[in-house]
């Protein structure tokens, strides 16, 4: 389809949901970021690169991305972004700063 219509991002994100949902993390991240330049996608796009580089154990990339989901306070996101950063604190045996992202989320 982005052959077809490249200037449309749509594709490029829906594919980038495809490449993560089928575990190809590198090319999702890669689909992903050509999908972040339209505004529309920017969030959920992110939150997908920082899945995709958090099970990549990339863990200080997801990090930065899921810092940067929290900042715009996204209702849905935000929340999610703390989850999966307390995450990467668990597996690198931070345990006082997994647990400080885990009470936000149950805040």
């Amino acid at each position: 389809s982005f052959e077809l219509n490249p200037s449309n991002d749509k594709y490029y994100f829906q594919y980038g949901l495809s490449l993560y949902r089928n575990q190809k993390f590198n090319e999702a991240i890669v689909a992903l970021n050509i999908a972040k330049q339209n505004e529309t996608y920017k969030s959920e796009s992110n939150y997908y690169i920082g899945l995709s580089q958090y099970y990549l154990k990339e863990y200080e990339q997801a990090l930065s991305v899921f810092a940067d989901i929290k900042s715009i306070k996204d209702e849905k996101l935000s929340p999610l972004a703390s989850f999966y950063s307390g995450l990467v604190y668990y597996d690198q045996q931070e345990y006082e700063k997994s647990k400080a992202e885990f009470e936000v989320v149950l805040d």
